[in-house]
């Protein structure tokens, strides 16, 4: 029997789902077993059929229960194994450190405590109220969910896009010649198959970004690296490059970015950047960043790191130590730390070992990261020496 509260939390139809759960989970209700009928579980606990219908719909959707025609509803034979395979955790493993690994663990370890090597910015630094609106007035509007929408993207969007190029950056383009993308990897793969054939010699910055340079290697294309200094690039070397091997393209990305799209959402974007809130809210982002570069900055200082560059504006800081040679020889002990790190290896075009790392100054202010990354470098400086 299940308890039902009709004025608890949460509601009614989520203390079916979570009741029947459980008994299917516990096995009360064994595999294959049959499941009252609708009305008789709603006579049973005074609840409505449309209760009872949409409770038994979201379990037969999560694949729990299945429905046989006018027979009813049963328990899915599977059903326990799928409970097990959605609960338990994955084994963990110490694999050598490789750019595809690394970048795998990036997309599965978010649950670690401490972030300073990941690419993105916290939950609570986005524009989550206005993106919140922007889905009230979409949902609100006439959708076309049928279709492809345009396959540039949506025209509104693109126009706006094209006015703050021209207003912010100088750069004068026609909304028709601007497309939508779902992120920045959609964007350089496009990019790259276009531009790009196997065997092609392909500039991109040394170090860079490691999405870019998996989705030219994946094409066949031969990188080289072109330096970064703090003062920008290596020009003599870029004019070697550029003399002895002819490049195809060179890859660069002078500025942090973060392109960003179905219809439903361009429109939802849309709305959220063409809301009045929306300057605003970057105003205090960049805010929020130059304090935490400054926080960050503070931090390597007084455990005697090196950065390559002084400054206080975007997410990242490259650094380094003069105890570690190699950053990807901490990524094991850190994890076991609940640190995901940034190698520098990475973001280097011939993955080689390298003591520098990236610090995502978003992640990166708490005091307690700044203890445990301080007790890795004792003992990793002790192995050095």
């Amino acid at each position: 029997m299940l308890e039902l509260r009709a004025d608890a939390s949460p509601p009614l139809v989520n203390q079916i789902i979570n009741g029947l759960r459980e008994l299917i989970e516990n096995q009360t209700l064994k595999p294959g077993a049959k499941v009252p009928s609708i009305r008789a579980f709603a006579a049973t606990y005074s609840v409505s059929t449309f209760t009872v219908v949409e409770a038994y719909d979201r379990l037969v959707a999560q694949g729990l229960l299945v429905s046989r025609g006018n027979a009813g509803f049963f328990v899915n034979r599977a059903a326990v194994e799928l409970i097990e395979n959605q609960t338990k955790e994955p084994a963990p493993g110490k694999p050598e450190f490789n750019s595809e690994w690394y970048l795998q663990q990036i997309f599965e370890s978010r649950q670690l405590e401490f972030k300073p090597g990941c690419g993105w910015l916290p939950n609570d630094w986005m524009f989550e109220d206005g993106l919140r609106r922007g889905m009230r007035q979409v949902a609100s509007s006439v959708l076309e969910l049928s279709g492809y929408g345009d396959p540039m993207g949506l025209l509104e969007l693109r126009t706006l896009t094209a006015q703050n190029l021209q207003q912010d950056l100088r750069i004068v383009a026609n909304p028709n010649q601007l497309m939508l993308t779902h992120g920045a990897s959609q964007a350089l793969d496009l990019a790259v198959r276009t531009l790009v054939r196997p065997g092609d010699v392909v500039l991109v910055d040394d170090p860079g970004y490691p999405n870019l340079m998996s989705i030219l290697r994946f094409q066949g294309a031969t990188l080289l690296g072109v330096p970064r200094t703090p003062n920008g690039y290596d020009l003599d070397h870029l004019e070697r490059l550029l003399e002895h091997h002819r490049p195809t393209v060179f890859f660069t990305q002078p500025h942090l970015h973060s392109p960003t799209a179905s219809q439903v959402m361009e429109r939802v974007v849309y709305a959220a950047i063409t809301d009045g809130r929306w300057r605003k809210h970057l105003k205090r982002l960049r805010q929020r960043l130059a304090e935490a570069q400054q926080q960050v900055s503070e931090h390597l200082t007084r455990l005697g790191f090196e950065r390559f560059i002084e400054g206080d504006e975007g997410m990242y800081l490259w650094t380094r130590h003069p105890a570690i040679a190699d950053s990807a020889a901490l990524v094991d002990d850190a994890l076991a730390q609940g640190i995901m790190l940034g190698p520098g290896q990475l973001f280097m075009v011939d993955s080689q070992a390298t003591g520098w790392m990236r610090f995502n100054v978003a992640f990166s202010t708490e005091a307690a990261l700044w203890e445990k990354l301080e007790k890795l470098l004792v003992k990793h400086g002790r192995r050095g020496q």
